[in-house]
C-alpha cells in the first residue's frame, strides 16, 4: 500500500515538475502564397496574456514557463487568417504559413477624393489614446547604450531586464512611471573619458547614471506633451508625404513639424494604427549631460488584441564631442494581468537610476545578438574579448552606485517579475 502511495506521489510530482518546465518555441512566419517573410506578425500565448513578434526575416522566439504542450498559440498578421496551433506543434513545425484573406472582386469606381489630413490625424491620436493600456503592464526587454569620443568607444552597457509601466501613485512625477529594470547586465562604465561626465549625475561617485530608462522617458514625453498627446498633437503642422504598402496594407507617411519635434509618422490607412515614428527632437533626456538635448529618435509599435504597445525605440545624438546611441527593444510583452502596488512602485522608483548589477553569461548566448560593432568596442575598451568578459564578471554582484543602495525590496521584486512570463 505504501509503495502504491509513493508511486502515485512520485507520478504527481513528476507531472508538476514537467508542467513547470520552460518551453521555448521558435520558428518563422511566411505568406502561404508568395513565401515572403512576414515581419511584425504576433505570436500570442493567451493563458498568460503574453506575446512577441516576428523580426524582419519572419523569425520569432518565445519562452514560456509553466506551460503545457497542449496549450494554444495564436499567430496572426493584419490582412491574414489567424492560425491557432499548440505548443507541441510549434516545437515540431518551424515554418508557419499564413493565408491572406480572400476578398470578393467587385466593381470599384476609383475617385481622386483628397485625404482630410486634419481629421485623419485627429482619429489616429484619439484612437491611440483610447486603445492604449492605462493600467500597469510589463515586458521582457533588452537595452544597450554605447558612446564614442573621436571615433573611439569610451563606454558600453547593456542589460536584459524589464520594461514596466506603472499606474502613477499620488505625488509621483508623470514621466517617472515607465522604467527599465536591469536583471542581467554587462557594464563597462569606468573609462575616465566617460566618467568625466559625473558632474551631471545625482551621485557623488565616479560614474554616470545608466541610461536604461532614458528612451522610455522620451516615449512618455511624446505621450504626455508631444505628438501622441490628445492635447498637444494640434500644435504640429502635418503634410502627407507618400503612400507605400506592407503585404497589401497601405501605409501613409505623414510629415509633422512642431517646436519640440519634427519628422515622419507612419500610419496604416485602414486601421489608423501607428506603425512607427521617425523624428528629431529637442527633448531627449541625456544622462551624461543631465538635461534634455537634440537627438534622433525612431519608435516602433506592436499591437496585441488591438492595444498599442511600444516595440522598439532607438536614440542617437552628437553633443559637444560625444557620439551616443541607445536602443531598447521589447522581447516579450505581457498585455494583461499585471499589477504593481504603491509599496512596490516606491521601492523600485530609484532602481532604474541605481540598479543592482548582476551578470549571468549563459543567458546571453542564445538570447541577444552581439552588437555589430562589438570588435571595435572590445578593442577600444579592453583590447581583447576575454578581458572585457572579465570586466563584466568583476562588475557583477554590486550596486551601480555602491554608496547609494536602493531599497532592497526592489531587488527581490525584480527577481519576482519573471514569474509573469
Amino acid at each position: 500500500m505504501k509503495i502504491k502511495i509513493l508511486l502515485i506521489l512520485s507520478i504527481i510530482l513528476t507531472l508538476q515538475v514537467k508542467a513547470q518546465n520552460k518551453n521555448t518555441i521558435t520558428g518563422n512566419i511566411i505568406d502561404k502564397n508568395t513565401k515572403e517573410a512576414l515581419q511584425n506578425a504576433t505570436i500570442i500565448y493567451q493563458n498568460k496574456s503574453i506575446g512577441t513578434t516576428s523580426d524582419i526575416n519572419g523569425r520569432f522566439t518565445l519562452t514560456l514557463s509553466g506551460a503545457h504542450e497542449s496549450d494554444s498559440i495564436f499567430i496572426s498578421y493584419m490582412g491574414y487568417e489567424t492560425i491557432r496551433t499548440t505548443i507541441s506543434k510549434c516545437t515540431k513545425t518551424k515554418t508557419h504559413e499564413l493565408n491572406p484573406f480572400i476578398n470578393e472582386l467587385i466593381e470599384v469606381t476609383i475617385t481622386s477624393k483628397k485625404l482630410n489630413l486634419k481629421k485623419f490625424i485627429k482619429e489616429v491620436i484619439t484612437d491611440y489614446n483610447k486603445n492604449k493600456r492605462k493600467k500597469a503592464h510589463i515586458g521582457i526587454a533588452h537595452y544597450r547604450e554605447k558612446a564614442k569620443e573621436n571615433n573611439q568607444y569610451i563606454m558600453f552597457m547593456e542589460s536584459i531586464g524589464y520594461s514596466v509601466f506603472a499606474e502613477t501613485p499620488a505625488n509621483a512625477a508623470l514621466l517617472s512611471n515607465h522604467n527599465f529594470f536591469c536583471e542581467n547586465t554587462k557594464s563597462h562604465v569606468v573609462n575616465p573619458k566617460w566618467t568625466k561626465y559625473k558632474r551631471a549625475t545625482y551621485y557623488n561617485v565616479q560614474k554616470v547614471s545608466p541610461g536604461g530608462g532614458a528612451n522610455l522617458n522620451m516615449f512618455r514625453y511624446l505621450e504626455l506633451r508631444g505628438l501622441l498627446s490628445n492635447k498637444h498633437y494640434k500644435k504640429y503642422n502635418y503634410k502627407k508625404d507618400s503612400t507605400y504598402y506592407i503585404q497589401n496594407n497601405s501605409v501613409y507617411r505623414i510629415r509633422f513639424d512642431g517646436n519640440n519635434a519634427k519628422g515622419v509618422i507612419h500610419v496604416y490607412a485602414d486601421t489608423k494604427q501607428i506603425l512607427k515614428i521617425e523624428c528629431s527632437t529637442t527633448k531627449y533626456w541625456s544622462t551624461a549631460f543631465h538635461k534634455r538635448i537634440d537627438a534622433q529618435i525612431n519608435i516602433q509599435f506592436n499591437y496585441f488584441e488591438k492595444v498599442p504597445f511600444l516595440s522598439k525605440i532607438t536614440a542617437n545624438y552628437q553633443h559637444e564631442n560625444l557620439e551616443y546611441q541607445n536602443n531598447l527593444e521589447i522581447l516579450v510583452q505581457k498585455f494583461n494581468n499585471f499589477d504593481l502596488s504603491k509599496e512596490e512602485y516606491w521601492s523600485m522608483n530609484g532602481y532604474d537610476h541605481n540598479p543592482y548589477i548582476e551578470y549571468i553569461p549563459k543567458d546571453w548566448k542564445t538570447t541577444i545578438k552581439i552588437d555589430k560593432d562589438y570588435d571595435k568596442i572590445v578593442a577600444d575598451l579592453e583590447s581583447n574579448p576575454s578581458s572585457l568578459e572579465k570586466h563584466f564578471e568583476n562588475s557583477s554582484g554590486r550596486w551601480f552606485f555602491p554608496n547609494e543602495e536602493t531599497n532592497k525590496l526592489a531587488v527581490s521584486k525584480i527577481k519576482q517579475l519573471k514569474q509573469n512570463f
